[in-house]
């Protein structure tokens, strides 16, 4: 039987089809689409995928599939937007398991009423498989720690269709979170979920320099305060506002209280305001569009050295900047039509310096003529034990083939 009719037996005829268009995924066109629900269903689809050698890429929410280096020429999307919802959830132990595709803010209001909460939040339209699959968290990472943090367990389909449940300590989990869809298919994850906070402050303040924001980042993370994030957002310009570093607080009404009292003493000498709704700035990554998208790592004590790195390396081209100076990773913006040229000198530079303090840059987005210029991961000292991993998940390298690190010569 072809491909497409085993497609329709294993997900029904609705479920599977030929590609269109609006699938295409930085001008590569795929060939079809499948919306598998359960692990099982997708286990089968991978299965037939490997067996006719077919190229496939696993598609969320859409809102970062055009990060990292196009897959070759591919010829499936597995699509997991029928991966939708909880699949168990144990409040007395504070635990639950939810399909891949679901939306994080979703999930943040199922879980509302039990007082309980999910606490990832990255920008955008996330899901909860594109979230472990791109590395991302957002604020509350300072507090909770990202993904591979609060799970206790995830599901992947590997290439060959065999079905792991992956545990955090396994090395296996390291490489999945931020693997960009190469190994597999993540079906579920069973996390761990924190109290719902009473109480919400972020406590926002104009700072000028990478400096001023280590002094009060330094003093902010010795306090006992309730702390939940640290967010540094630094425009283009005056004609995009001031840079800020803003603090979220949550807890009990008399936690919040105190912490805003500890913190308009230790964060006095700028514009400060306190507010019941975060910054507009809160929940964006710095580029949009066609921009030029950087994320950057450090060493916690390195990242205030970052911002001082790229705006240098940047020299007249204007740089937006948000980080986070708890967890040493910053994102940066460049504009769209920075000649490729430019931009290939300025990561040379960059990545050269940030070599030394162990630190990394990788172009997440880029115009097509940027893309072709440059190396978008970087160079990386575990590409020997990332192509382990990626022989072992995917032994017939038919997952997104040349996007991921392992890829390249």
């Amino acid at each position: 039987m072809p491909l497409l009719g085993q497609l329709r037996e294993i997900c029904g005829a609705d479920h599977a089809g030929p590609a269109t268009a609006a699938d295409e995924l930085l001008g590569r066109a795929p060939h079809w689409i499948v919306r598998p629900r359960t692990t099982e269903e997708t286990a089968e689809v991978v299965k037939q995928a490997a067996r006719h050698q077919v190229r496939t890429v696993v598609r969320g929410g859409r809102s970062k599939l055009h990060w990292g280096p196009a897959a070759m020429p591919i010829d499936l999307i597995v699509d997991t937007s029928r991966m939708v919802g909880v699949v168990l959830h144990d409040t007395a132990a504070n635990l639950a398991t939810v399909r891949a595709g679901s939306r994080l803010d979703v999930l943040e209001k199922s879980f509302a009423p039990t007082d309980q909460r999910l606490a990832l939040d990255p920008p955008g339209p996330a899901t909860v498989g594109g979230t472990v699959a791109t590395a991302t968290a957002g604020p509350l990472q300072l507090r909770y720690g990202d993904a591979l943090h609060q799970m206790r367990e995830l599901t992947l389909v590997c290439g060959d269709g065999s079905v792991r449940h992956v545990a955090p300590g396994q090395s296996v989990a390291a490489v999945v979170n931020g693997s960009f869809g190469t190994l597999g298919v993540i079906t579920e994850a069973t996390f761990r979920l924190p109290p719902r906070p009473q109480v919400h402050r972020w406590v926002v303040r104009t700072v000028s320099s990478p400096a001023e924001v280590r002094d009060l980042a330094t003093a902010l993370l010795a306090t006992d305060s309730v702390l939940s994030a640290i967010e540094v957002h630094n425009p283009y310009g005056p004609g995009e506002g001031r840079d800020q570093i803003g603090v979220l607080v949550e807890g009990s009404a008399d936690e919040v209280a105190a912490a805003v009292k500890q913190l308009r003493d230790l964060m006095r000498g700028g514009r400060l305001q306190v507010r019941t709704k975060p910054p507009m700035w809160w929940y964006d990554y710095p580029f949009h569009g066609d921009d030029v998208a950087l994320r950057i790592t450090t060493s916690p004590i390195e990242i205030y050295s970052a911002g001082y790195i790229v705006r240098d390396g940047a020299g007249e081209i204007p740089v937006r900047t948000r980080w986070s100076p708890g967890v040493a990773t910053m994102y940066a913006a460049l504009p769209g039509d920075t000649e490729p040229a430019r931009v290939v000198r300025l990561l040379e530079g960059v990545r050269q310096t940030l070599i030394a303090r162990r630190g990394s840059c990788v172009v997440l987005h880029a115009p097509p003529a940027v893309r072709k210029a440059v190396d978008m991961w970087g160079p990386t000292s575990r590409t020997d034990a990332l192509r382990q991993v990626k022989r072992d998940c995917d032994p017939y390298g038919l997952f997104a083939p040349g996007r991921y690190f392992t890829d390249r010569p």
